[in-house]
């Protein structure tokens, strides 16, 4: 395709009064590279001028047929071109970029898609051009045509001819303020941005992008970079690796105080347990935050698949209150069970809900001496039935209740060593012995209810309890 050339740029190509020629040494690099990837190393030095320079916003515009970058800074000089480590971009945490090769870099993009640029400053003129290397007939490189005259002029200002919109439009992609993200939280590791579910998150460095990710719930822009970041930051900005932006990520959602971050971490948090989740979920410390976030609702249960496969009846008390239980891993809840949500209450799990469930029984003891007589006589059989049907027993009070709660007839609290029996099971013997029997199986083994381990126990009493009756025969 060919397009519309610049009669201006044209004539200062043709006019250039070529005081210096500088071998820049390049002949085919980045061959990766587009033009998009060009333009952004333009923009990125601009921008990074502006900050170290405090100076006004950089302008990006076309001007007839030229696209034009402006930064307002000190200006480009032709010592700039020489590849050697930036003191004062390392310095300087606000900026991204570490070396000098990203405009020389960004030249050879250009040459090599035939874009003409102008570089202009108060210091200098400079155009590029293929020339022969000095001493090497048989070699051409890259090198900057440079004019040192003088003119008042602030700043550096790159003109392109023969620039596609397309290819300025993707490059500013790169960068998060032609980008219309809305801001969601700022701290002091860096900012989370809104992200539509059906697109990739985009991870910035000080506005940079550096990296996608197809699985992230927001957009992440750091702005306090580690040594392993800022060390990882490689010429081309982008494809950084997430092993060395994973830390900040986590700290940023770890320190962000907003309420709407929160709300989406444990609607993201509840999807886990279908297994479809976002990628920060996968972090243990991350999984962590949005639980002690959850918690305050206390409106979950955190368990592991063993504790629900186990824990027939405490998922029937589970349900019965509206309570969701979310899946956890083994490792994750040693972790839970350690720590405190954010208002310095023990999260959900089993124990707790557990003690909650004992916590809400309501009692109203009978005293032995009160009973009537009928009654009495039913409990005066109680240690005959436990001495017929166990061989030991563990040392345990029985005590009789009006109520207990939560439609229960007995009732075992190991931590308390007390077994109590709901009174209208003194109606009868067999009401009586058979509830006795069942809170003394859960006292003397630590068995739960409706587990393969408490039936097969309960299965060998009945035919103990059998045998001592035909024993009477």
């Amino acid at each position: 395709m060919i397009y519309k050339q610049s009669n201006r740029i044209i004539r200062l190509y043709r006019q250039f009064k070529t005081i210096m020629e500088f071998d820049l040494n390049i002949d085919q690099i980045l061959e990766h590279w587009d033009v998009s990837h060009g333009i952004r190393e333009i923009i990125a030095n601009a921008l990074d001028e502006q900050v170290m320079t405090n100076t006004q916003e950089i302008e990006i515009k076309k001007d007839k047929d030229n696209w034009v970058i402006r930064d307002f800074g000190r200006g480009i000089q032709y010592q700039n071109l020489v590849q050697n480590e930036n003191k004062e971009k390392l310095s300087h945490q606000a900026v991204i970029g570490k070396f000098g090769i990203g405009l020389k870099d960004a030249l050879a993009t250009f040459n090599r898609h035939h874009i003409k640029v102008l570089i202009e400053s108060t210091h200098c003129k400079i155009v590029t051009d293929k020339l022969q290397k000095h001493g090497f007939k048989d070699i051409y490189t890259l090198h900057a045509k440079i004019d040192k005259q003088m003119d008042k002029f602030t700043g550096t200002q790159f003109t392109f001819c023969n620039l596609p919109d397309k290819d300025m439009d993707d490059a500013k992609k790169f960068f998060l303020k032609y980008h219309a993200y809305p801001l969601m939280s700022t701290t002091r590791f860096g900012d989370i941005m809104e992200k539509k579910p059906t697109d990739p998150a985009y991870i910035f460095v000080n506005g940079n992008k550096v990296a996608e990710e197809p699985n992230f719930i927001f957009h992440y822009n750091i702005t306090s970079l580690t040594p392993t970041l800022r060390k990882a930051l490689n010429r081309e900005r982008t494809n950084v690796g997430r092993v060395v932006y994973t830390d900040r990520v986590k700290q940023i959602l770890l320190n962000s105080e907003e309420k709407v971050v929160h709300e989406i971490l444990q609607k993201e948090l509840e999807k886990k347990s279908i297994g479809k989740f976002a990628d920060e979920l996968t972090w243990s410390d991350v999984q962590m935050h949005a639980i002690k976030l959850a918690n305050v609702k206390e409106d979950t249960v955190y368990l592991t698949t063993e504790e629900i496969s186990s824990n027939a009846v405490l998922m029937e008390e589970v349900k019965s209150k509206g309570l969701k239980i979310q899946i956890v891993s083994e490792q994750m809840k040693k972790k839970i069970e350690k720590d405190v949500d954010m208002k310095g209450q023990k999260i959900m799990t089993k124990s707790v809900i557990e003690k909650k469930i004992s916590d809400n029984y309501s009692f109203k003891f009978v005293p032995i001496g009160e009973l009537k007589p009928e009654e009495k006589k039913i409990w005066d059989q109680k240690d005959a039935i436990l001495k017929m049907t166990f061989s030991w027993l563990p040392k345990y009070d029985v005590y009789i209740s009006e109520t207990i709660g939560n439609n229960a007839v007995g009732l075992c609290e190991s931590g308390k060593n007390r077994i109590t029996i709901r009174r209208d099971q003194l109606k009868s013997m067999t009401k009586f012995a058979g509830t006795l029997i069942h809170e003394f199986v859960h006292a003397r083994t630590g068995l739960k209810d409706a587990t393969i381990d408490f039936e097969v126990e309960l299965t060998r009493l009945l035919g103990v309890l059998a045998g001592e009756a035909l024993k009477e025969r």
